[in-house]
């Protein structure tokens, strides 16, 4: 498993890239870690994601895979205000959840529900093909609308949590981000 290497220093970010980490080693390194230690917000902003997670794995029977969490929890800022999150469910899983509970999770996922309920959570949710294995597909399989619209968003959020708000010399600054495996 990887860890999270240290900040750039002049963006106070991750270098560019996505790291793979483990809840608990996730929690060391931007939670409880000693550069956080006077952080108001942070263990506050965690265990509300926490919350919401559980709120998600109870309706969906754990079915919540990986998330992937960007901007300022994953910076160098002591104090961020939030936390961005793009949750992953297995594309099968979400299509075998009745209306109801899809309902629930559009809920659990609508930046507006979140304020209200005190949450300062910022959260996407991707239907993802994650066990096709696209090179092993027919041009037909691996287009079809279901597969086409998970690639699409996959493709859109690394993109989206792999900038930075702002530019450098017209260009777009590029971060890293944090995939913690649930």
């Amino acid at each position: 498993m990887t860890t999270a290497p240290e900040f750039v220093s002049g963006t106070n970010c991750l270098p560019p890239g996505r790291y793979a980490m483990h809840p608990a080693d996730f929690e060391r390194r931007f939670v409880t870690g000693e550069e956080f230690a006077d952080s108001v917000t942070r263990s506050q902003i965690w265990a509300e994601w926490n919350e919401h997670l559980t709120f998600l794995h109870t309706v969906t029977g754990n079915k919540i895979s990986r998330a992937w969490i960007s901007g300022s929890f994953v910076s160098a800022k002591t104090d961020p205000k939030d936390i961005d999150v793009t949750y992953f469910i297995e594309s099968s899983d979400y299509e075998a959840l009745d209306e109801d509970e899809r309902t629930i999770i559009q809920n659990l996922i609508d930046v507006k529900w979140c304020l209200q309920k005190r949450l300062r959570i910022d959260p996407y949710l991707i239907p993802a093909r994650g066990s096709m294995k696209y090179w092993e597909l027919e041009r037909q399989d691996l287009f079809s609308p279901a597969a086409r619209e998970s690639f699409l968003l996959t493709g859109l959020y690394d993109e989206v949590w792999g900038r930075v708000k702002g530019q450098e010399d017209g260009l777009s600054i590029r971060r890293g981000y944090v995939e913690v495996l649930l």
